[in-house]
């Protein structure tokens, strides 16, 4: 394991460190492959398809997983979308992204045995994003396990109007929100997309129900090829923090696909990484639990007046912040 953090004066920079962070434990560049074992992550300067606005032309960190690489250093058998890091935009449908402030500070965790790679940018002062990718295949699934996540995802519609939405009902996180206000959620692989969320992650190993055989997932809501962590988590997540004794309980992300005679099927899960809540613990700060330590992360921006879902104000200003969502990665720095 390797933990890496410095400063980024811009968005090439921050790629150049994440790439030096990768060779220097392990794996290796080839074009814009990093790639170690069977674990394939193609990364290079982009911008998603934003429907309204312009987005700044190579302006974001761009990420497809993929099974392989050809002689001429292209990624093969590739996720069927990318995922971003970069700016956000604020609620009007015809705003343009929000402009960083450079030099970003970043987090870099180097993980192997599984093989996972966890990337954190902190921002105008207090804002983070988050963009990973590595090779966790659940037992017996007949996939790769190979995945990449950010917070942003590939297909930003009306999604892209808010900086962060993860709503619904009741008094914690929703299973997968609900109609139009379902717009952005900075969980990993929360929910899949739908008309006007998008899902944030793509996993190979999902199920073909027809022929059996393992694929990429589709991210979109209504398809037998989907994969979520609500499915296995939101029950539990709801019960975080623990009201027994207000502890911050570290919950295994675990990403399962809707079968047939509603069954699910577990088919990866991120050896390395825990969702958390944040309630009581800052940006940054350190856990030890055992021989372990996890370094804790808001998915988006930490606001503590907020312990249950995030949803728009009125129905139409985006929530600028995550609540207490939070993601604690596993840790060996000092």
């Amino acid at each position: 394991m390797a933990y890496v953090t410095g400063s980024a004066a811009s968005m090439s920079a921050l790629l150049s460190a994440l790439q030096g962070a990768c060779t220097a434990n392990g794996w290796t560049l080839s074009g814009n492959v990093l790639h170690k074992g069977s674990c394939y992550a193609d990364l290079k300067l982009g911008q998603p398809g934003y429907s309204y606005g312009a987005p700044p032309v190579n302006g974001y960190l761009r990420l497809v997983a993929g099974n392989g690489i050809d002689g001429s250093n292209n990624i093969t058998d590739a996720a069927p979308g990318a995922v971003f890091l970069g700016p956000l935009r604020q609620a009007a449908y015809d705003s343009v992204p929000l402009t960083w402030s450079f030099p970003i500070e970043y987090h870099i965790h180097v993980l192997a045995s599984p093989d996972e790679v966890w990337l954190w940018v902190r921002y105008e002062t207090d804002y983070w994003q988050y963009m990973a990718f590595g090779r966790s295949p659940a037992p017996g699934c007949g996939g790769s396990g190979n995945w990449s996540t950010a917070l942003i995802g590939s297909t930003l519609g009306r999604g892209d109007c808010y900086d962060n939405v993860c709503s619904g009902s009741g008094n914690g996180v929703s299973g997968v929100g609900y109609g139009s206000i379902s717009r952005l959620c900075s969980i990993p692989f929360w929910w899949n997309q739908n008309s006007y969320s998008s899902g944030n992650g793509f996993v190979h190993g999902v199920i073909d129900n027809s022929s059996g055989a393992a694929r990429w997932n589709v991210p979109l809501f209504a398809t037998d090829h989907g994969a979520a962590a609500w499915l296995t988590l939101y029950q539990l997540y709801n019960k975080c923090q623990s009201v027994w004794n207000d502890e911050a309980v570290l919950c295994p992300i675990q990403l399962a696909q809707q079968r047939p005679s509603n069954k699910i099927s577990i088919i990866a899960e991120m050896q390395h990484a825990r969702l958390t809540r944040n309630l009581y613990l800052q940006p940054g700060e350190i856990v030890a639990l055992g021989l372990d330590k996890w370094k804790v992360y808001p998915t988006y921006r930490r606001n503590t007046d907020v312990t249950g879902d995030i949803a728009p104000g009125g129905g139409v200003d985006g929530a600028s912040h995550s609540g207490t969502f939070a993601i604690a990665v596993r840790y060996d720095g000092p």
